[in-house]
């Protein structure tokens, strides 16, 4: 069956940095972008394009192909959906090779699962789709909170808590602005995780100043937000201290940059590289956004302009 073209976004995290690990755990996130653009296969199995190459999506795949894999039998088993069909995932979000930290391989399983409902003609719900898309990326990678895919299946701003897992859409503020600023390295995901343990003690203050950024966002005061951001970020930066190497070179300069703009600046993620986000009002983010660009640096996006739905049709082919 033949479906339109479409996109499914990346993500950003805003609060709850290694506490969403934990049971109970909450954070704040953000859909953007079109990470991973799902269209009508040319060939009759379902294949994935990333780095300038093509990869089958079978049980032998290694790497995003096999996040796929994961996903197509999680769809085949909970839906009974078969992953034999035409559909091809494109991946897109490098800059010069590297990853930016908009969760490549999340994206990658909730397009392998929207993707296989389009071409069966079906449909599930946002939830439904979060829930399997958790259930496929932890059998890949052995774990994880989840956030990432929800965030993605949902789209818009959410906050996501474990244990029971619930997503709650929430509003964008007004005259809260984000800039995404790529620090120009990558940073594995894993080898950030691997420092949970020494940050044991900072998990509960991670977790109390996430919960008080949802409180002041759902308030949707500015001033209330952007100090329950600077706690955020306190905490993080504490943590970082205790735990040397947490925070890249590349990351204190993306912090340091946002400081001279006066804006507040957060980790996005496990906070190892990739993105800092340049929090605060519009005008001052747009102009530290475009100091970091004439410095040569990229801006990965910009909100809310940037939000993205859970799904983004696009047109034609490339």
């Amino acid at each position: 069956m033949s479906f339109q073209d479409f996109a499914v976004p990346g993500k950003l995290m805003l609060a709850g940095e290694y506490a969403v690990l934990q049971p109970g755990g909450v954070a704040l996130a953000f859909a953007t972008g079109q990470l991973v653009r799902v269209v009508p296969g040319t060939v009759a199995v379902p294949r994935l394009h990333a780095f300038d190459r093509w990869f089958e999506i079978t049980a032998e795949a290694n790497g995003l192909a096999q996040m796929a894999w994961h996903a197509a039998q999680v769809a085949l088993t909970q839906w009974q959906l078969s992953s034999d069909v035409a559909i091809e995932l494109r991946v897109a979000g490098q800059i010069g090779g590297q990853k930016v930290g908009l969760g490549t391989s999340a994206a990658v399983t909730v397009a392998m699962l929207r993707g296989l409902l389009a071409a069966h003609g079906q449909h599930r719900s946002h939830a439904e789709i979060a829930q399997a898309a958790r259930d496929a990326h932890a059998g890949a990678q052995g774990g994880g909170s989840g956030y990432d895919v929800t965030a993605i299946a949902h789209g818009g701003v959410i906050s996501y808590r474990r244990s029971p897992d619930r997503a709650e859409s929430l509003q964008w503020p007004k005259e809260l602005a984000v800039a995404a600023l790529f620090t120009g390295q990558a940073a594995p995901t894993a080898d950030a995780l691997a420092r949970r343990e020494q940050l044991a003690e900072f998990l509960p203050q991670i977790h109390d100043a996430a919960e008080g950024l949802l409180a002041a966002w759902r308030l949707g005061g500015l001033e209330a937000i952007l100090e329950a951001l600077a706690r955020c970020e306190a905490v993080s930066e504490a943590a970082a201290k205790a735990s040397p190497g947490l925070l890249t070179p590349a990351v204190w300069k993306a912090k340091e940059h946002c400081a001279k703009y006066g804006v507040a600046s957060r980790t996005s993620g496990a906070g190892g590289g990739d993105c800092v986000l340049a929090v605060g009002r519009s005008a001052a983010v747009a102009a530290a956004a475009h100091a970091w660009q004439a410095g040569h640096g990229a801006v990965v996006a910009l909100l809310p302009a940037d939000l993205a739905a859970a799904t983004v049709e696009v047109g034609g082919r490339e």
